[in-house]
């Protein structure tokens, strides 16, 4: 919430913000699937070239370790929304997703921040 209002501080009225950021699935087992399919495109993209993504396992544990470094905690999308309409913003939506990865945003209402 408190980055959002940052970057709203900066927005003038009636421009569109966009969060690019990692979400949760609703459920765990939908989550964990999720993750498969992601680290399995990685994978699968890299085409061996790029020793962190080499198999499974190794792009698993990469991505792990950096979703742990940078502190991200993904949230469901509903939560997402949520916080950014708390921030502020008029009609925010989901404007992309695939799997964990999403663009928000939404409208900064006059007289907000």
């Amino acid at each position: 919430l408190k980055v959002i209002k940052q970057a709203l501080f900066a927005l003038r009225p009636g421009g569109i913000l966009l969060n690019a950021d990692l979400i949760a699935a609703e459920n765990p087992e939908l989550n964990r699937r999720y993750q498969e399919i992601r680290i399995e495109g990685i994978v699968k993209r890299a085409q061996g070239k790029d020793p962190r993504f080499i198999d499974f396992q190794k792009t698993r544990k990469f991505l792990e370790k950096l979703e742990t470094n940078e502190g991200d905690q993904p949230l469901p999308r509903f939560e997402d929304l949520q916080i950014l309409k708390e921030a502020g913003l008029k009609n925010p939506t989901l404007f992309w997703a695939e799997y964990r990865e999403a663009v928000t945003g939404g409208i900064k209402q006059p007289g907000n921040i």
